[in-house]
């Protein structure tokens, strides 16, 4: 193969034009322009589309992005973003947060869960908010999982405890003292949990105040945010 250098493009383009492409390589007798197709020495063609945002290979559709569906492209993009192989749509990468809309009333001397009733965005439908307020993976993988809330009106000096459970048995916590009687406090953890498809994450408390205390509510107070990292 020739020792080819690109042709040097003015500093003030951003990119390559199809037929920029076409020039130069055609230049170069790497290939050549016939009909529309870029003919290569092994006798390969790829065609950049006819209107239809298409590139083929031997008149095959091999890359495609837009609205009707090819079942013969090994690779494309649908309109709305969905990326599919071999006509088989690729699951999107896990994200999800949820958080509680009202307070919520917990008892001293026990892991209570956090009824996390609401949905800031669930891309793969894995949270459930109605009924067990848990994330379900989907997918196995390695997750970001970042938990906070907020006790409302607490004792001085005493401890509370924040805690991801895996499965109905609890995986990490952090633990922190209260400081100001009759102020709110908040307390926040972070962990990478591997799981497998079917596993799940719920977020869980523990304080030493005595009496029922309220977690306070809200998306930016108390909640549980999830993404799948690999």
């Amino acid at each position: 193969m020739k020792n080819w250098q690109p042709q040097q493009i003015e500093e003030t383009e951003k990119y390559l034009t199809i037929g920029q492409l076409q020039q130069t390589l055609s230049e170069q007798n790497y290939l050549t322009l016939n009909n529309g197709y870029l003919d290569f020495d092994n006798g390969k063609k790829i065609k950049f589309g006819e209107g239809d945002n298409t590139i083929k290979i031997d008149n095959k559709y091999g890359l495609w992005a837009g609205s009707t569906i090819y079942d013969t492209a090994p690779f494309r993009v649908s309109s709305s973003g969905s990326i599919y192989i071999d006509n088989t749509i690729l699951p999107m990468m896990s994200k999800a947060r949820a958080y509680r809309n009202a307070n919520q009333s917990i008892a001293a001397d026990t892991w209570t869960k956090i009824a996390l009733n609401t949905e800031t965005f669930d891309i793969n439908s894995e949270f459930d908010t109605a009924v067990n307020y848990r994330f379900t993976a989907k997918e196995k993988g390695y997750y970001l999982v970042c938990g906070s809330l907020q006790y409302q009106n607490v004792a001085v000096d005493k401890p509370i405890h924040i805690g991801f459970y895996k499965n109905g048995a609890l995986y990490s916590n952090v633990r922190g003292f209260t400081a100001t009687v009759g102020e709110d406090m908040g307390i926040s953890l972070s962990d990478i949990i591997y799981l497998a498809v079917g596993n799940y994450v719920e977020l869980y408390t523990y304080h030493y105040m005595g009496v029922n205390k309220n977690v306070m509510p809200g998306q930016d107070t108390t909640f549980l945010s999830i993404h799948r990292m690999s």
